[in-house]
């Protein structure tokens, strides 16, 4: 479940980009929403095999359920993957136009 984690703008060019080769994410939030954590809402709707797009709006949420992915990573791959997805969103935050896209394989 290897994911491609870009921020685009509205034309679909790529502001900057991380990835997910080891498929870490999808598992993570899954760990997570068993916990009955009320705070995962946006990253309960990434497809692990399609594409998903955060807008503008939703980029602060974003950010708030990456923080409470936190404590549930146990290793640096996993830390390091979010503390890159929250750099995207934080760039998403602060630009117009811009798009938080999940591509999975």
């Amino acid at each position: 479940m290897a994911l491609t984690i870009i921020l685009e703008n509205e034309r679909g060019d790529r502001r900057a980009v991380t990835f997910d080769d080891q498929g870490l994410l999808v598992p993570l939030i899954l760990k997570t929403a068993r916990k009955d954590s009320a705070c995962i809402r946006l990253l309960d709707f990434v497809d692990p095999y399609g594409d998903t797009v955060f807008n503008a709006l939703q980029m602060r949420q974003l950010n708030i359920e990456l923080n409470e992915l936190l404590p549930f990573a146990e290793t640096s791959e996993v830390q390091d993957l979010l503390s890159s997805i929250q750099t995207l969103v934080r760039q998403g935050q602060e630009g117009v136009h811009l798009y938080l896209k999940l591509i999975g394989d």
